[in-house]
């Protein structure tokens, strides 16, 4: 395996106001950084109690440096004096060394979404249940990381206040430096839990009242119960003040037990093998490439249209610039601000779909057209027809370049040329009987006969199913939560901004006012 860098050590250098002070506004400045980058790319991410807590210590500081601003003194231990304890004690317990390995671990993770989020173990949305704090949430939502900087004394303590030094005998502390007590982190199987450990956890320990192996088990009681992308997130809990082979040993026993868990331990600043945190090439610091959350999604090289995403692509509303006074009522009013705040086609569809092929289904592809021939516009029933190489574009001599400048001639945005036309439309009642999987019969009951053909033909084809139909999504997502572990549902990806066409504006009747 490649390997990683190690992991900076986040210890301030220099125990004085103005220089934690610095180091603070540092960290200040790359998070609001990253912050803004996630944003200008359309892909917020979720910093709101880290912020706060980092704003609080920024604040504290600030007031600590101004109080000593006329002080020589270093504030290190050795210096004593009434006039500096209680700036001494502030500094000491300060929390800006967390905050720094919070970012350091967050910046060589890859698509980072969120930082201090809370999530609920037997409840969801802050309704029922303990909430419980995962510091970094990376790789899209997939890889959970704890991080713990609890020192061996306090967690020796701990252990002590809950009466466990009569579980370990006088030969486990003889052999607090042996390999067996103190697995390495190389040694692990599959599910983390060391073979020469395992067996050793017993259930008395394991479901103890050590607030640590609490935490830790609450946590992954939340990820067993979470999917993404069909998906459980892996755990990973850091331990920067601990070394491995260097734990006495009731912390070995401790760390053995989180081990039985589930979750993946590591100790000490060391390189962590994890396939879902890879190591990152140097970077300049101002750069957040690798860290920002993706803009698409993991794309098939076939895309499955859905009839709202074709109806985007043919809409006026997408494809030309128009004036208030084209929108005639106040949904396309909104979906005008919109598209002039960020152009549906050139910014996310036409990325998406430029160089790979389009299929919809035919119950799809009949809604379609049903609207169109009720609602469109000219140009929206012209659109459709170069779609799908229908009417005056049905012609078999002409190729996929001939329908990309037929479409070009109706839009004000640049077509790109890879864009792959004719739209092909699958019969998805064929397709169920010959490829789809049995899972699929637990969606039926709940689908529409649309949806239901969309959601067949992308899962039996297993290619990427495009939407804006956020409620259906929701509606296989929850489904798809009752299946049995390993079963992956259908691939879809949710846009969420929609397009209506313009159409026509209804005429009052003589008897409307």
């Amino acid at each position: 395996m490649e390997q990683q860098p190690p992991l900076q050590d986040s210890k301030p250098s220099s125990l004085t106001p103005g220089s934690l002070l610095a180091q603070c506004q540092e960290l200040h400045a790359s998070v609001l950084a990253f912050r803004n980058a996630a944003t200008a790319q359309y892909t917020p991410v979720e910093l709101g109690s880290y912020m706060k807590s980092l704003v609080s210590e920024l604040k504290v500081l600030e007031r600590l440096a101004t109080v000593a601003e006329s002080s020589n003194s270093t504030y290190e231990d050795e210096d004593v004096g009434s006039d500096t304890d209680r700036i001494k004690h502030t500094l000491r317990s300060s929390n800006l060394r967390f905050l720094t390995t919070v970012w350091n671990m967050a910046r060589r993770c890859r698509n980072v979404i969120a930082l201090s989020r809370r999530e609920y173990v037997g409840g969801t949305g802050g309704h029922g249940g303990k909430g419980v704090i995962v510091d970094v949430v990376a790789d899209m939502g997939l890889l959970w990381i704890k991080i713990v900087t609890i020192g061996e004394r306090k967690l020796l303590f701990d252990i002590a206040k809950e009466g466990w030094d009569e579980i370990w005998d006088e030969s486990d502390s003889e052999a607090s430096n042996d390999t067996e007590t103190a697995p390495n982190p190389s040694r692990l199987n599959g599910s983390g839990v060391s073979d020469s450990t395992a067996g050793s956890v017993q259930t008395n320990q394991t479901d103890s009242g050590l607030p640590l192996v609490k935490m830790v088990k609450d946590i992954v009681s939340v990820t067993r119960t979470t999917k993404i992308r069909y998906r459980h997130p892996e755990l990973l809990v850091y331990f920067p003040n601990f070394e491995e082979n260097k734990l006495s040993a009731p912390v070995a026993k401790v760390i053995a037990m989180l081990r039985a868990t589930g979750a993946t331990i590591h100790c000490g600043t060391g390189d962590i093998e994890l396939a879902n945190l890879p190591s990152l090439p140097q970077q300049n610091s101002d750069s957040f490439e690798l860290m920002l959350p993706r803009t698409l999604p993991d794309l098939t090289p076939v895309l499955n249209i859905d009839c709202t995403i074709l109806l985007a692509l043919i809409s006026d509303l997408s494809h030309l610039h128009l004036d208030e006074h084209d929108a005639h009522n106040e949904p396309l009013k909104r979906q005008l601000a919109g598209e002039r705040a960020r152009p549906l086609l050139p910014e996310i569809l036409y990325p998406a779909l430029a160089g790979r092929k389009l299929i919809t289904s035919d119950l799809a592809a009949q809604r379609m057209w049903e609207i169109v021939n009720t609602l469109g516009t000219p140009g929206e029933k012209a659109r459709a027809d170069i779609l799908f190489q229908q009417g005056p574009f049905a012609s078999s001599d002409r190729i996929e370049k001939d329908l990309i400048d037929c479409l070009q001639e109706h839009s004000d945005h640049n077509v790109p040329a890879e864009l792959r036309l004719p739209i092909e439309i699958i019969n998805e009642v064929e397709t169920k009987d010959n490829n789809a999987p049995q899972e699929l019969l637990v969606l039926q009951p709940i689908l529409s006969d649309i949806n239901w053909s969309v959601t067949v033909l992308g899962w039996s084809r297993k290619v990427t199913t495009v939407t804006s139909n956020r409620a259906a999504a929701k509606q296989i997502e929850h489904m798809m939560q009752k299946l049995p572990e390993g079963v992956l549902g259908p691939d879809i990806w949710v846009v969420d901004i929609a397009r209506s066409l313009v159409g026509k504006e209804r005429k009052r009747g003589p008897r409307e006012t």
